[in-house]
């Protein structure tokens, strides 16, 4: 617990100085209303009866004037008491949102009015995507379709059919000597045409086309 003001002990003391004294009138009322009235001669002393009398109401009319007064000052008390108790608890209301707070006291004073704006809670953001396209990822590759080969070149020759000698023409074969006395025409390998490999080049894929999603910002 904090300490209380001094002001408002000040205060407090007034306050049960007031209703003490607000007591003590009571009281002193009540006994004289309870006090038993003296027996007057009527016949021998009007006036002083009258006098005595009037003198009984004015000292009547003195305590309740007396009475309403310090009433009234009790009440300009209360409310000067209650307004400050009013300001103080006001200023402590929490900043949790915005709050409107009327405080209006027991002497029907004109209310205290407090608001207390505060920010609200932002939106958590939200996360803005977007696509990326990969295109596939490969090289470039000499793939043979047909191998290089040597194509073998014919003549027609005459053959010996003894030794299997190449004769030129037949004059060649009836002046030889190789003991070939017959021939045959058949032919023969003169020479090669050599073909290079036929090839072309392909796209080998070494990875595929992909798509990629990705943050590029908050909204």
């Amino acid at each position: 617990m904090g300490k209380v003001p001094k002001g408002r002990k000040n205060m407090n003391k007034k306050k049960l100085f007031i209703i003490a004294s607000i007591l003590a009138a009571i009281g002193l009322v009540v006994m004289l209303f309870m006090l038993p009235k003296p027996k007057t001669n009527n016949s021998a002393k009007p006036i002083s009866t009258e006098t005595s009398t009037s003198k009984k109401n004015d000292k009547k009319d003195n305590k309740q004037d007396e009475k309403k007064d310090s009433k009234k000052d009790d009440k300009k008390e209360d409310k000067k008491e209650d307004t400050s108790t009013t300001s103080s608890e006001t200023t402590a209301t929490p900043t949790t949102g915005t709050t409107t707070t009327e405080t209006q006291n027991n002497n029907n004073s004109t209310p205290v009015t407090t608001t207390t704006n505060t920010t609200p809670s932002q939106p958590e953001p939200q996360p803005i995507y977007q696509t990326i396209h990969h295109d596939a990822v490969g090289h470039w590759e000499t793939q043979v379709i047909q191998e290089e080969w040597d194509q073998p070149i014919y003549e027609r020759k005459i053959i010996g059919n003894q030794t299997g000698t190449i004769y030129s023409n037949v004059d060649e074969f009836a002046f030889n000597t190789n003991g070939d006395g017959s021939y045959h025409v058949g032919d023969v390998q003169v020479g090669t045409t050599h073909h290079d490999a036929v090839t072309q080049e392909v796209w080998v894929v070494d990875q595929a086309a992909w798509d990629q999603t990705v943050i590029v910002g908050y909204r």
